[in-house]
């Protein structure tokens, strides 16, 4: 589901513990009218970070991962923090294009079997050289402009898929044979590794769900996200061998989302579960939208735009927009399907994209 709930103005500094009373309000308002919240996502802001610490949200290399906080409502339920993977997607190619080079351990790269224990941007731009004498490109969408974004560009999940995706992966790996250079294959590892996290951490449909439905593809599937969080946490990152905030997100994320599938995969018997609802996608594309006129609006321009959205339900997709198109009903949609019975055995045969029928979309104007 979708809806605005609320919208506070701030100034271009707060700490962040103040949020905790408005968050805990929401919480009891939403579960007030029959939702149950179980977790709260957000971007890596530093305020945000400021409330992730006072509620002892933490994970690094030398210290104990906590996702959770006791739930504001219920001390027997866990309400758990769910950094937004897609800022985290962008925030893992820019450390790595940023600081040209991380560092695995050599635990790591003997596990994986790996030539070198770095991953490197140059090789990036080494494919990106090499297909510029090519009439058919290894990368197609790859280019300079990918490696060097400007702050606007960076803020666009399409210009990190042009850099972290299979296609690049397969011609690191090509070029490793074809050049005779090994070190493209820890890059290329990197890649892949990346991109497939990113696939199943904003999964769109029952194909890509976590789901018990094929259970040796559920337990390798697990298996793959425990090993990511192990991968970040062994990175070192620039020739400082520094640890980044994005490392601290991506594992948060993960290891929340894991938790958030066992309640409802093992716990509640769903079906399958779309991690595509955990991320901030319908928020940001409402961003984008209220960019879309101002680029950068005051607080009065957001407020009356703000309006105007809500009230007109705006569902165009914005071609410039930041973030995939969110697929979700909206939450007057969403309250009807509670009162409607359970269907029986409803996902038994699970039908693939193209096999879908278009649905029927009724508007209701609102005067």
């Amino acid at each position: 589901m979708e809806t605005n709930s609320s919208i506070f103005f701030t100034g271009k500094s707060v700490n962040g513990n103040v949020y905790h009373d408005i968050v805990v309000d929401i919480i009891s308002k939403t579960e007030s009218i029959g939702l149950n919240v179980v977790a709260l996502k957000s971007d890596m802001g530093p305020s945000n970070q400021s409330l992730w610490r006072k509620w002892n949200i933490t994970a690094g290399r030398h210290c104990k991962l906590s996702n959770f906080l006791p739930h504001p409502l219920d001390d027997n339920r866990k309400l758990f923090v769910i950094p937004d993977v897609p800022h985290l997607f962008k925030n893992i190619k820019n450390m790595l294009v940023i600081n040209k080079e991380i560092f695995i351990s050599n635990k790591i790269q003997q596990l994986y079997n790996l030539p070198t224990n770095k991953i490197c941007s140059n090789h990036i731009e080494d494919v990106i050289k090499y297909q510029e004498k090519l009439d058919f490109l290894l990368v197609p969408k790859l280019s300079e402009q990918d490696l060097m974004p400007n702050h606007f560009q960076k803020m666009k999940v399409g210009k990190s898929t042009n850099v972290i995706n299979h296609d690049v992966y397969t011609a690191l790996r090509f070029l490793s044979e074809e050049l005779n250079k090994p070190e493209y294959l820890t890059t290329a590892w990197f890649i892949n590794l990346v991109d497939r996290w990113f696939s199943l951490m904003t999964s769109r449909h029952p194909v890509l769900a976590l789901s018990k439905l094929k259970p040796d593809i559920y337990e390798e599937t697990i298996q793959f996200l425990n090993s990511f969080i192990d991968i970040m946490s062994d990175l070192e990152v620039g020739h400082k061998r520094m640890w980044k905030p994005s490392q601290t997100g991506s594992i948060l994320a993960t290891k929340s989302i894991l938790d958030i599938q066992k309640i409802y995969l093992i716990d509640k018997g769903f079906k399958f579960l779309l991690t595509s609802r955990f991320t901030q996608d319908c928020p940001e594309n409402l961003f984008s939208i209220l960019r879309s006129k101002n680029i950068v609006p005051n607080a009065l321009q957001v407020k009356n735009n703000l309006k105007l959205l809500s009230v007109s339900q705006y569902l165009k997709e914005v071609s410039t927009g930041s973030y995939e198109e969110d697929d979700r009903t909206f939450l007057s949609g969403f309250l009807d399907t509670l009162k409607t019975k359970p269907i029986e055995n409803q996902f038994q045969n699970i039908q693939l994209p193209s096999e879908t029928s278009e649905p029927e979309i009724n508007f209701a104007m609102v005067s």
